[in-house]
């Protein structure tokens, strides 16, 4: 990992494809994210499915569920709660990490930072919560 960003970023873009059941989507690639926080490499692999932003339906208009700015951040959160985040090693072998709350937190904070939105939102912050109770 000689090349590894020292500010956290996502180095994959988000390919997903609807499940056709209208409530997930299905990642089509890997998604890899940088975190400074942990100093690693994050990995959620192909194949793995999500539900979106973990947002009550009142909140969809100010935080759409499928969009915006939160999209790769709420994919990287929910890897953690179903067990399937990994981590790169130096060598490029991924290993299944296993994130307490507060941490699979702190990582969509950092990740929404990331993406250019405020950590300090306290909106976005209850929204969350409030949806990703798992």
């Amino acid at each position: 990992m000689a090349d590894t960003p020292r500010r956290s970023e996502f180095l994959s873009p988000l390919r997903v494809e609807d499940c056709g059941d209208g409530k997930y989507e299905k990642l089509l690639e890997n998604l890899r994210y940088y975190s400074a926080r942990f100093r690693c490499v994050f990995v959620v692999l192909a194949g793995f499915r999500s539900d979106g932003l973990s947002s009550p339906r009142f909140s969809w208009f100010i935080y759409p569920k499928r969009g915006g700015k939160y999209r790769r951040p709420a994919w990287l959160h929910d890897a953690p709660y179903q067990g399937a985040l990994y981590a790169e090693t130096e060598t490029g072998e991924l290993v299944r990490v296993r994130l307490i709350r507060e941490f699979a937190d702190a990582l969509f904070h950092e990740a929404m930072e990331a993406e250019g939105v405020k950590s300090d939102d306290f909106l976005t912050w209850i929204v969350s919560r409030f949806g990703g109770g798992r």
